[in-house]
């Protein structure tokens, strides 16, 4: 996320992203079960796939 005119941005997710979006992955489905997400889904597969189709942000 880029930050202009103090509004977010969102951008699309670069290789280096990959690790800080899987860790953010893991802790919302730590922190918030109800989100339907899990320690299956969304996995490292599945985001390195939506980063390589550019669906990742």
């Amino acid at each position: 996320m880029v930050y202009e005119s103090g509004a977010p941005t969102l951008v699309p997710a670069e290789p280096e992203d990959l690790d800080e979006i899987a860790a953010l992955c893991r802790a919302v489905t730590r922190e918030l079960p109800q989100c339907g997400w899990n320690e299956h889904y969304p996995n490292r597969e599945l985001l390195t796939r939506d980063l390589v189709s550019g669906h990742l942000y």
